[in-house]
C-alpha cells in the first residue's frame, strides 16, 4: 500500500490516456508493492482406473474354497470358549498404552480450532513488538484469469510486462519499518483472526516447533485496516483505491478466496520464525467507455522472523 502514490506517478502518462481498464489491473497489482508474472492455467480431468475392481473378484471366490475347514471345528464346547474368554483379557491391556502413546506428545498442543487460533494470534502480534528483523524471502504473484476487452489487451499487456516483474531477492525490514510494512502493513496488528474468519485449522507438533495451516472463509470487498474477515490477518486491497483512480469507474467488486497461511512457531519461547501467505482475489470492474474487466490473481509470500 505505501507504494501506491509513487506507482501511479510513475504512470501518469497512461493516466492521461483515460485507458482505465489497464490503468486498474496495475493499481491493483501495485497495491501491497506485488510483482509477478502473467500465466494461464489449464485444468485437465483426471480419469479413474477401474482395474481394482477386477483384483476383488478373485480374491472373493478363496474363502468360498475354505468352507469344508469351517466344518472340522466342530469341537466347540470347551476349546473355543477357553481361547476366546483369554483373547479379549489380553489386548485390553495392550490397547491402553498404545492409545495414550499418540496423547503424549500434545504437551499443551492447541487441538482445537479455537485453541489453534489463539495461539497463532498472539504468536504473530509479537512479530511487530519484539522481532529485531523480518525477512520477506520473495513475492510472487500470477494472474490465472483475465478477461479484458480486445482493444484493451495489446496496452495491458505491455504495461504489465513493464511494472509486473517477478520479485525474487529478499527484502529485510528492522525496527520501525517491521510494525509499517510486515503484513498487514500500515496496522499494529498481524492477526486478528477469529473462528468466524476461519475455515479449518490444524497444528502439527513437530518436536520443538509447531506448525500451523490456516485455511479462511472467502470474504467480498474486505476493508483495508479494518481487521476483519480476510484483512484480520492478510493485505487486502481498498475498493475506494480504486474508486479515486480509476476515472469512469461505475462498479468493482472484490472477492478472495483460498486464502491459507502457514506459520511454525518455536514451543520454548512462543515466537513466529516463519510464515507463508498464499490468497487468491477476483476483481470485477465495470468502466464506463470501455466496460468490464474481470482478473484473479494468486499472490504468495514467504517471510523469516528473527527475535
Amino acid at each position: 500500500m505505501y507504494k501506491l502514490k509513487e506507482f501511479l506517478e510513475s504512470i501518469s502518462n497512461e493516466f492521461k490516456t483515460g485507458l482505465s481498464i489497464a490503468l486498474a489491473l496495475l493499481i491493483i497489482f501495485s497495491l501491497g508493492n506485488i510483482a509477478g508474472s502473467v500465466t494461464n492455467i489449464n485444468a485437465t480431468p483426471v480419469s479413474s482406473n477401474e482395474e481394482v475392481v477386477e483384483d476383488v473378484a478373485p480374491e472373493a471366490e478363496a474363502p468360498a474354497t475354505e468352507a469344508p475347514e469351517t466344518q472340522a471345528p466342530v469341537t466347540q464346547a470347551p476349546v473355543t470358549q477357553a481361547p476366546a474368554s483369554d483373547t479379549p483379557a489380553a489386548p485390553a491391556p495392550d490397547a491402553a498404552p498404545e492409545a495414550q502413546a499418540p496423547a503424549a506428545p500434545s504437551t499443551g498442543a492447541p487441538a482445537t480450532t479455537g485453541e489453534i487460533i489463539a495461539l497463532f494470534n498472539e504468536s504473530a502480534n509479537k512479530i511487530k513488538t519484539t522481532a529485531t528483523k523480518a525477512t520477506r524471502n520473495y513475492q510472487n504473484m500470477q494472474v490465472t484469469k483475465m478477461e479484458l476487452p480486445s482493444a484493451m489487451k495489446a496496452l495491458a499487456d505491455s504495461l504489465m510486462s513493464k511494472f509486473l516483474k517477478p520479485d525474487m531477492t529478499p527484502l529485510e525490514w528492522t525496527g520501525a519499518d517491521i510494525a509499517e510494512k510486515y503484513p498487514v502493513g500500515g496496522t499494529d496488528f498481524v492477526s486478528k483472526l477469529t473462528e468466524a474468519d476461519v475455515a479449518s485449522a490444524t497444528c502439527n507438533d513437530n518436536g520443538a516447533e509447531y506448525e500451523i495451516t490456516i485455511n479462511l472463509n472467502s470474504d467480498e470487498d474486505p476493508v483495508y485496516k479494518s481487521g476483519e474477515g480476510v484483512n484480520s490477518v492478510f493485505w487486502v486491497v481498498n475498493k475506494d483505491d480504486i474508486a479515486n483512480n480509476v476515472p469512469g469507474l461505475e462498479s468493482s467488486k472484490l472477492v478472495y478466496h483460498d486464502c491459507v497461511v502457514i506459520a511454525k512457531i518455536d514451543k520454548a519461547t512462543g515466537n513466529m520464525t516463519y510464515a507463508k501467505y498464499n490468497f487468491n482475489f477476483d476483481f470485477d470492474l465495470v468502466v464506463k467507455i470501455f466496460g468490464n474487466v474481470f482478473a484473479t490473481i494468486n499472490v504468495e509470500e514467504e517471510y523469516a522472523i528473527a527475535y
